[in-house]
Parts: C-alpha cells; sequence; structure tokens
C-alpha cells in the first residue's frame, strides 16, 4: 500500500479585538495568531479525513494529511484476516512517511486510531520528539481494544488519548498548543475541570474535584508497595495531636504486594477517617493527582507510605499557614532511622545534610511531608504524570515559586522516613532524577546543591578518562603510555576524594561506619546522574518545539536573536581578541541581538557586569591576572579546562535563555561545549582569527599525529566558523569543515577610534611623546618569538645605517617573553638610544597618530588588529606578506609587503619609507580610506547578524 500527501491551503487567523494593544491586538492575541502547527494528519477514512484536514487548514494550521492512494474503502469487517493485513500495510506506510516528513511536521494526529497503527507511531514519534494526538474510534472498545492501554501507549510519545466528541477541529488548535508547550490536557465536564475519573470503593461513585472544602485536612497517602510499612505510617496521621477534622485519602496506584488489602483493612478500622481509591499503575504523579481531586480538606498534605510523622507535625506546619498569610506551603525535617539498610542510611544521611543548610523560605519542599493550602493544586495546576515518579514534587513546587508563592521550612515539624531501597533500586532512582531535572526551572533546590554539578560534572569525567584509558592504553607507548595510565587513576581519585570531607561529618555526625562508603556510592551515582541528565537534555530538544521560519511569521512575532558570546578574554585592555570580542559583542547588541558574554574572569573586575546591552559572566577560573596562553604548558592547560568547564555549565544552566552560542577563537572551549550544544539543540559558531598555536581548530590533522584526526573530526562537528583570512579558511577544509559551512569574514577596527589625528593635536602628541626630529617607527603587539622582534631590530639597525642623515627611532607598543632578549640584541647592536620599549600603554589611539610608519614584521599571524589600526590610523604599514597582511594590504598603494624572515628586504622597505615623507604621506592616505570602506566595524558587524538568522533559520543561509 502507498500513501498520498495532500498539502491543504491554510490562511491567517483575525485576532479578537478585545484587550487590544495599539495595533488593535493584545499580545497574548498576537502570539496565539502567530501560531500555526504544522500538523500530519493520519487518517484511513476518505472523506472524514479530508473533512478534518480542510477544517483544521481553516483554522490556521498547516495541514499535511496521510490517506490511501486508493480511494477504496478498507476491505472487511473488524476481525478479519484481510482487515488486519490491509491495516498493517496502512500503518507501515505511515510511519515510513513519517519518518520522511519529520523536518516538515510539528504535530502528528491521528483520526479514529487503532492498536496496531498507535504501536507502530507513537514510538517513532517518541523518537522524533514530536507529539501524538490520538482520536479513538467509536468501535475501538467493541473490537476489545481497552482505551487505558491506548493511552499507555500514546504516552510513549508524550500525546494525548482524546474521544471523537473531545477533538472536534474547533479545539484541537488548543490541544496542540499545549501538546507543543507540554502543558497538560484538561478535559471538560458538566461541574468544570476535573481529572480522569477513578473508582472509590466507599461508594463505587467517580470523584471529581469538589467545590468547597468540607474539612480542616486531607492527608493524601500514595502508595505502591508499601504493604509493611502503610500500616504505621496511618497509625501515625491518626493519632496526631490536633483537634482539627481530618480524612485520609489512601490512593493505592496498581500495587502488587498487598498493600490494596492492608488499605482496605485500615478503611474499616478507622470507618470515617480514611478512604481508598485504586487506580492502575501510573506513578506517583497521577495518584497524587488522583488523591488532590478526591480531598476534602481545606489543607492537603501529603504524606508517603513510608513515612512516620511525629505527634506534632500537623500543628507545627498549619500553624505556619495559618500565621503566615503569603506562604502556600510547608514542610518539616525527615529523620533517617538506624535499622534501615545500608544505602537508605547514607541516601537518607545526603537529604539530612542538605536540610541542614535550607532557608526558611525554601525552594523546594519534599513530597515525603508537606502541607499546601488547597489553592496550590488549582494554582500550579496538577502534578506532571509524564514525570511518574522523579522531580514531580519539584516541578510542582518550581511553578509555585515562580507564581511569587512562599514555601516555608519548619524544622520543627519530624517525621522519620523508612526509605526502602537496593543499590540498584538506588541507581535507577537517582537516574530517573537526573533524567527529569531538565524539567525544573529552579535549579538550586537546596544551598548544598550548588556543589552538586561540579561533583557530577568531575565524576563524569572521572569516569570519560578512565573509558578512554581503557581504548588507547593498547595503542599507546613510552611517556605517552605513562600519562595515559596515570591520568586515569588521578582522576578517579580527585572524583573520590572530593567526598570524603562529607564523609567524615557524616560519620561525626551519625557514627555510622556507612558513611566510610559515601564516597564511592556517591561517584557511581554521579556517573549514573550524568548519563540520565544528557539523555533527559537529548529527549527534551527533540521535543522541542520547531521554530516557525521567520519568513513565515510575521514581524511583530519575530524574537529576537539570543545570543552568547564566549569570548576568554573580554576586555579592551586585553589583546587583539579581548577588544574584537568587546566591540563586535556590543555593536551587534546595537543592531538587537540580545547579547550575554562568558568569559573568563579578572582580577579587579567583578563577577557578573551589566553594560546597558549586554550582561557579562566571568566564569572563575586560575591565574585571573594572567591573560595569554601562548605557551603550550599544563598550567595554562589547566587554566583554560577550568574555564571550559565552567563554561558547560554555565551553558546548561542558560540553556533555555540561549538561541546560538558563538565562541572566539576555537580551541578548548569550544572542544568542550561543543557535545553539550548538540544535547541541547543549540547551533554553534567559532570565529578563527589567530595563527594556529596550542589546541585549536585548523590544521590538526598534521600538528597532532593520530590524535589529530580525532581532534579534527570533533571541531568538525560546529554548525559554522569564521574564518578571518583565505588561509585559515583553507586549513578549516582540510580538516574536514564543509566548505559551505565556513564564512570569510575580515577582522576589523573602530575607526572612530583610530582616526588620523589632526596636525596640530599630532604635534602636541609628538613632542610629549619625544618625537620630534625623528621619523618614528612603531610595532605594536605582544612581544613573542612569532612576532619576529629579532628580525625587525636587525632590519632597523640596517635601515638606519643606511638613512643617517634622517634621525628614526623605533618604539616597540606592548610586553611579553621576548622583551629582554630584544634589549639585549639592541644592546649588541649599539642602537640602545634609537630603540624604545614602551611596555603597555593606555593610550593606544594617540601614540599610533604621533607615529610615521607601522611595522608588523611576524613569522605566524592570523587577522593582525595592531596592522588594521595602523592603517585606519593613516600611518603607512610595512607587513608581512602572511595571514591578514596581505589580505589588507594592496602593496605598494596602501602600504608595503615583505617576506616573512627576510631581514634584506624589510630593511630596504624601512629605509625606504625613512627617506621619503611624500610617500608615508601617500601610503597613509590611501589606508585609511581602505580600511573605512572595507574593515570598519559598522561594515562587519551586519554580515555576523546574517550569519547568526542563517544558523538559526536555515532557508535564510546565503
Amino acid at each position: 500500500m502507498t500513501l498520498e500527501v495532500d498539502s491543504q491551503e491554510t490562511r491567517e487567523l483575525a485576532a479578537p479585538s478585545s484587550s487590544a494593544g495599539k495595533n488593535g491586538t493584545s499580545s497574548r492575541e498576537r502570539a496565539r495568531a502567530c501560531f500555526r502547527p504544522s500538523v500530519l494528519v493520519v487518517s484511513r477514512a476518505g472523506d472524514a479525513g479530508a473533512a478534518l484536514a480542510s477544517a483544521l487548514a481553516g483554522s490556521g494550521a498547516r495541514v499535511l494529511r496521510l490517506r490511501p492512494r486508493s480511494a477504496r474503502p478498507p476491505v472487511g469487517a473488524g476481525g478479519t484476516g484481510e482487515s488486519f493485513v490491509s491495516s498493517l500495510a496502512f500503518s507501515l506506510a505511515a510511519a515510513w512517511r513519517l519518518v520522511e516528513l519529520r523536518r516538515e511536521v510539528d504535530v502528528v494526529h491521528v483520526e479514529k486510531a487503532s492498536l496496531l497503527g498507535l504501536a507502530l507511531l507513537a514510538p517513532i514519534a517518541r523518537f522524533l520528539g514530536l507529539p501524538l494526538l490520538a482520536v479513538l474510534e467509536e468501535t475501538a472498545s467493541r473490537r476489545g481494544e481497552s482505551p487505558r492501554l491506548l493511552e499507555r501507549i500514546v504516552s510513549l510519545a508524550r500525546g494525548h488519548v482524546a474521544s471523537p466528541h473531545e477533538a472536534e477541529p474547533s479545539r484541537c488548535r488548543d490541544i496542540y498548543e499545549r501538546l507543543l508547550a507540554r502543558r497538560p490536557i484538561v478535559r471538560e465536564s458538566g461541574n468544570g475541570r476535573s481529572l480522569p475519573l477513578a473508582i472509590s470503593r466507599e461508594n463505587e461513585s467517580p470523584t471529581r474535584e469538589p467545590e468547597r472544602a468540607e474539612l480542616d485536612v486531607s492527608y493524601v497517602v500514595p502508595v505502591f508497595d508499601a504493604a509493611d510499612t502503610l500500616a504505621r505510617s496511618v497509625a501515625c496521621i491518626v493519632q496526631q495531636k490536633t483537634a482539627r477534622t481530618f480524612e485520609v485519602v489512601i490512593v493505592d496506584d496498581g500495587s502488587r504486594d498487598g498493600s490494596a488489602r492492608v488499605a482496605a483493612e485500615l478503611a474499616r478500622k478507622h470507618e470515617g477517617k480514611v478512604r481508598v481509591l485504586e487506580k492502575e499503575n501510573g506513578g506517583e504523579a497521577s495518584a497524587l493527582n488522583l488523591g488532590f481531586a478526591a480531598a476534602r480538606g481545606a489543607f492537603i498534605a501529603i504524606v508517603e507510605a513510608d513515612v512516620e510523622l511525629d505527634p506534632g507535625w500537623l500543628d507545627e506546619c498549619a500553624s505556619v499557614l495559618e500565621r503566615e498569610p503569603g506562604a502556600i506551603a510547608a514542610g518539616g525535617y525527615l529523620e533517617t532511622p538506624r535499622e534501615d539498610p545500608w544505602i537508605a542510611r547514607l541516601a537518607g544521611y545526603e537529604i539530612e545534610r542538605k536540610f541542614a543548610t535550607k532557608p526558611r523560605d525554601a525552594k523546594h519542599l519534599t513530597s515525603a511531608n508537606v502541607l499546601y493550602r488547597r489553592e496550590a493544586w488549582r494554582l500550579a495546576g496538577p502534578f506532571d504524570e509524564r514525570l511518574r515518579n522523579a522531580s514531580l514534587d519539584s516541578v510542582f513546587n518550581g511553578r509555585l515559586v515562580r507564581a511569587g508563592k512562599r514555601l516555608v521550612y519548619e524544622p520543627r515539624a519530624r517525621c522519620r522516613h523508612h526509605y526502602k531501597t537496593t543499590f540498584p533500586a538506588y541507581l535507577r532512582r537517582q537516574f530517573a532524577y537526573a533524567r527529569f531535572r531538565v524539567h525544573n526551572e529552579v535549579l538550586d533546590l537546596y544551598p548544598a546543591d550548588r556543589w552538586l554539578a561540579v561533583h557530577v560534572a568531575l565524576s563524569a569525567l572521572a569516569a570519560a578518562v578512565l573509558a578512554v584509558e581503557i581504548v588507547a592504553l593498547p595503542f599507546l607507548r613510552g611517556s605517552l603510555f605513562a600519562a595515559c595510565a596515570a591520568s586515569g587513576p588521578i582522576a578517579l581519585g580527585l572524583a573520590l576524594a572530593i567526598e570524603v570531607p562529607a564523609a567524615l561529618a557524616i560519620l561525626a555526625r551519625t557514627h555510622d561506619p556507612a558513611a566510610l562508603l559515601y564516597p564511592p556510592v556517591v561517584f557511581v551515582r554521579n556517573v549514573v546522574g550524568a548519563v540520565g541528565y544528557a539523555l533527559g537534555l537529548l529527549l527534551e530538544t527533540r521535543a522541542r518545539p520547531r521554530r516557525v521560519e521567520t519568513s513565515e511569521r510575521p514581524r511583530e512575532c519575530a524574537r529576537v536573536p539570543r545570543v552568547l558570546v564566549v569570548a576568554p578574554l573580554y576586555h579592551t585592555d586585553r589583546g587583539g581578541l579581548g577588544r574584537q570580542a568587546v566591540l563586535l559583542t556590543e555593536k551587534l547588541a546595537s543592531l538587537g541581538v540580545r547579547a550575554e558574554v562568558a568569559t573568563r574572569n579578572m582580577r579587579g573586575l567583578p563577577r557578573r557586569e551589566f553594560s546597558p546591552r549586554v550582561k557579562v559572566h566571568r566564569v572563575p577560573a586560575p591565574r585571573p591576572g594572567v591573560h595569554n596562553y601562548e605557551a603550550p604548558n599544563l598550567e595554562n592547560f589547566l587554566t583554560s579546562l577550568a574555564f571550559s568547564l565552567g563554561l558547560v555549565l554555565l551553558v546548561i544552566r542558560r540553556r533555555r535563555e540561549i538561541d546560538l552560542i558563538h565562541v572566539h577563537g576555537a580551541s578548548l572551549p569550544l572542544l568542550l561545549v561543543l557535545p553539550v550544544a548538540k544535547l541541547l539543540g543549540i547551533p554553534v559558531l567559532a570565529k578563527v582569527a589567530a595563527a594556529h598555536q596550542g589546541l585549536e581548530a585548523g590544521d590538526v590533522r598534521r600538528r597532532y599525529g593520530p590524535l589529530g584526526g580525532a581532534l579534527a573530526f570533533l571541531f568538525a562537528r560546529a554548525d559554522g566558523y569564521v574564518a578571518t583570512t583565505g588561509e585559515i579558511a583553507r586549513m578549516l577544509a582540510k580538516d574536514g569543515v564543509a566548505p559551505s559551512r565556513i564564512a570569510r569574514v575580515p577582522n576589523f577596527v573602530d575607526v572612530e577610534a583610530f582616526a588620523p589625528l589632526s596636525p596640530e593635536a599630532r604635534a602636541i602628541a609628538r613632542r610629549e611623546l619625544l618625537l620630534e626630529g625623528r621619523v618614528a617607527l612603531v610595532a605594536s603587539g605582544r612581544l613573542s618569538e612569532r612576532k619576529a622582534g629579532d628580525v625587525l631590530v636587525r632590519a632597523f639597525a640596517r635601515a638606519r645605517s643606511g638613512t643617517s642623515e634622517t634621525p628614526s627611532l623605533l618604539v616597540f607598543l606592548g610586553d611579553g617573553p621576548e622583551r629582554p632578549k630584544l634589549e639585549g640584541l639592541a644592546r649588541s647592536l649599539g642602537i640602545e638610544e634609537s630603540v624604545r620599549f614602551a611596555g603597555f600603554v593606555g593610550d593606544v589611539p594617540r601614540r599610533l597618530g604621533a607615529a610615521d610608519v607601522l611595522v608588523l614584521a611576524s613569522r605566524i599571524e592570523g587577522f593582525p588588529n595592531a596592522l588594521l589600526e595602523g592603517l585606519s590610523t593613516g600611518l603607512a604599514c610595512v607587513a608581512t606578506r602572511i595571514g591578514g597582511g596581505e589580505e589588507a594590504i594592496r602593496d605598494g598603494s596602501t602600504g608595503l609587503l615583505v617576506p616573512p624572515d627576510d631581514e634584506a628586504s624589510l630593511a630596504s622597505a624601512l629605509a625606504r619609507l625613512i627617506r621619503d615623507e611624500d610617500l608615508r604621506r601617500s601610503l597613509g592616505e590611501a589606508a585609511a580610506r581602505d580600511v573605512r570602506s572595507r574593515f570598519a566595524l559598522e561594515a562587519v558587524a551586519p554580515r555576523y547578524l546574517s550569519i547568526y538568522r542563517g544558523l538559526l533559520s536555515p532557508e535564510e543561509r546565503e
């Protein structure tokens, strides 16, 4: 069987006029008008499917419809073999077409869904991250297809099952919007909104959310396989020392160990106080939703079936809520019983450590024991049933906190928590917590959690190092073998050692020898948690609603690009890379980009800075006073690694505020942030501006031997590169980066800051800088070996000897490791009086404006900022014919080019400029005009904005 795809024409919705703004519509209405989901309608019924598709298209949706190519209706009656074969063929063809059309679809709508079709489509939709709406056939129950079973299958795709009357075309668009926004679907009933019905064992009648509170307190006790602790838990509830009226609602979540029988006995024993609700197993979240819907109290307490409350627990919590009207919930302290298994004790001790640092106004209260006001469920909505048993309470509490409500921690309300678990079950639970952590907007639930991300990252890194070591050791020899063999144990030891202080603190407080097992247990737990968190990010990314293409959005709905700029150096006084990052980011912010910056901490600067348009996060890293890492030594590597790990944590924390990551410098930070960005679905753009040194993208295959192939493969995963020179672009292409993902954008210069001085200002500057009567040659930049300062000093000595009639002076602006060597060379050549070392200076534009010639004698260079600054200032420039030098200078027209490391050619060019004032003037004037037209910041910044838009909307790429 084959399928045809019908594309339905769409039209824009006319927004209502109520609550209108200046243009006649409110922002909410404009947002809803902009919402145009792309819906794939799967239907075997010809006329009915066509009518549905037409109705959806008329409501503003973009519709693709899958239907059998033949107009003939399905053959045979329900249950026949021929009908089964026909249904199977259609379902397989629909699944295949769904995979083919995955990039064009936001929601899958299955009309008249059958068990067979959903069993094939739901897992595929889940893998592709597409929500699914399944509309049941009227005859589904008659064919023996349980609606409960169908709901369980559809839940795989995070979808929704609806009956035909619930999924009228007029309501579908709202359901699609809720599915894409991952909000719960609430069914309508005659008495208002309610959850799916459940059966009470008392009266066999449906339970719904009551209209008013009939009691003071309702205890909701979710139960799953807790037959051994349920009776003690309910006894502690009933024996509370309080005058408040209460009830206990036990919700059995499909227990298999006799919990239902124990609950029934408790209901008979405490008749009128205890009610029992039964349901199929769907997780603690669904059990709590059912219990909240059935509760009749003004306050609703959650008490898990393995918790024993102290006699005064209720009055302590209730008095907080009665005394503080702004509080929405109150929770107490959990004690760890010593008779529990060792792993349960360790888990409990860790929770107690978190409680010890918990502020009174908390961000989270554990669902083991908490008392809510009744309106909390109305404000926050039901518990997210997709989370089942993990993070459901933190997500629920997070909604309350974001709604401006207070959660109060009351340590005097105490209880004992019998945490029943085995070590594998403990790991499974921690995996689930980490897996669903991405759903929680309030990540720092406790102050102690601020270190949790660091511990998890270190443990995962140690595990990764060990895994790589196991794979790589057989192929290594000599020193590499020794280094690799030592790195694994060192990383493991560090990951274990960081938990030793916590273990000792637990041991001192509890005197329990099980505390000595805490470091290895936490290490394994952290590794499992890291895997779960990565999986959660991946699945969240796949399920994230796809952006509407820019070309299809009305202007008022277009979202400003949100870019995280990663610049290890971000300061105008920290070299060319830092200046470029600052100027470009500020300019892009003025063009409408919402930019944030991640950079290294620097001595004397605040941790966070807020300019009028840009927020700066300074990531802590060692050696805050050092700002250059040319030497590839271990100390520099560790500093860069610390910054890179901090950057990864920042990206994870800010993931919902980032559309694009722009990295200045394609080195270790790019290498570590790339896999995280891929998991998060955030495109990454890297700018390669400098000559290649250390661990940097470009030519790594040649420089790193066998390891270079792996590095090149990783670097090539970036979504885009900006190469400032043609040489860099060729190196990136050689390392496997597709040419279509390499953009050629040169460096830029602030032509207003580096403008030629007026004759009066120039005369004053030359007099103050002691340059009068001499031709001043300036070399601006860091004094390192690759800048070839020794070649320049010797060439200047030769040029000076040939132009003795014209006094000249060579000035080095900048400092670096080569300065002592250059000073000694000048003394040995007898020209120390004509060579001046100014060191780091803050008035570079003024010093350049007072000079006559700029010299760049580099052996290795990217696109030198110093050269652009000299050209913009109107200096006659001499540069070596490498990197950006030959792209910035038109030889003989705007400057002079010489071969690198050619002392004679450089000396000849310098002598020529020293002697010929007219040549200096003509080259300088032409250079200033050329730079303003080709390399001004105002000309270059819009090209980056175009690249951003191309990465965020591939259809817009040039």
